[in-house]
């Protein structure tokens, strides 16, 4: 699978470090397009930093959060689409992909449909 869980994150075992592909090294996403508008030539947070972001979504009472089951589908989709950079970014939106899928109410970004 290429995905494992630790402290409750499940994040790529793909380096958060790795280098870019091609397409979004000479400043485009995977799909051609130009990047998000927070992305740079280089992307990617710490484990550390999506595991304190993802406390604070834990703690909050306002958040509604997806069942184990289901965020652990949303991120095998994740990983299969080929558009997760570094490890934890979406390519299509760059949201921080073990963040969004904790969120019960939000969907796949993917431009040709949502993969989950």
């Amino acid at each position: 699978m290429g995905i494992y869980m630790q402290d409750d994150i499940r994040l790529s075992s793909k380096s958060a470090a790795q280098e870019l592909p091609p397409a979004a090294s000479q400043g485009h996403g995977v799909s051609g397009r130009p990047p998000c508008r927070a992305c740079e030539k280089s992307i990617g947070m710490t484990r550390g930093q999506i595991r304190a972001l993802a406390e604070k979504l834990r703690l909050d009472e306002t958040q509604l959060l997806a069942p184990d089951d289901v965020y652990a589908r949303r991120l095998d989709a994740c990983e299969a689409c080929g558009a997760l950079l570094g490890g934890a970014t979406c390519a299509h939106c760059g949201c921080i992909v073990p963040l969004r899928a904790m969120q019960l109410m939000r969907g796949c970004p993917h431009p040709e449909g949502p993969r989950w």
